[in-house]
């Protein structure tokens, strides 16, 4: 297209689209606002880079407490994996101290059995002397 519009700034009317070229006097009055506008966007820049940078160590900080939290849970999961392994250890022991304690049980039994019969046999004998 041949299309010559323009579009242009000036303080008093903002934008303004012309076919013209621009005169002296809009020139003029650009050069204050591209200069502003140009350090606001070095200011702008300035603190983007400023957020990248607080982000960027805000998440090396994260992946850092990340690290040493993964860590924590595999140390606390081999703890518990000995304390079950510990666990059930005792726990066969306690259910051999049960089989020994009812086999002495048993023996303790049959033995005042016997005790019991020997001394109705010397009763027994007592009488018939």
């Amino acid at each position: 297209s041949n299309d010559k519009t323009i579009r242009m700034w000036n303080f008093e009317s903002g934008f303004r689209y012309s076919s013209d070229p621009p005169d002296a006097a809009a020139c003029d009055d650009a050069a204050p606002l591209n200069a502003a506008l140009e350090d606001k966007c070095r200011t702008l820049e300035g603190r983007l880079g400023e957020m990248l940078a607080q982000h960027e160590a805000e998440l090396q900080e994260c992946s850092a407490n990340m690290i040493t939290l993964g860590d924590t849970i595999q140390s606390m999961q081999q703890q518990l994996n000995e304390k079950d392994y510990n666990s059930k250890a005792l726990e066969l022991q306690l259910i051999e101290q049960r089989a020994i304690t009812a086999k002495y049980q048993e023996d303790c039994e049959e033995l005042q059995q016997r005790l019991k019969d020997k001394d109705q046999s010397i009763r027994a004998l007592e009488q018939q002397l």
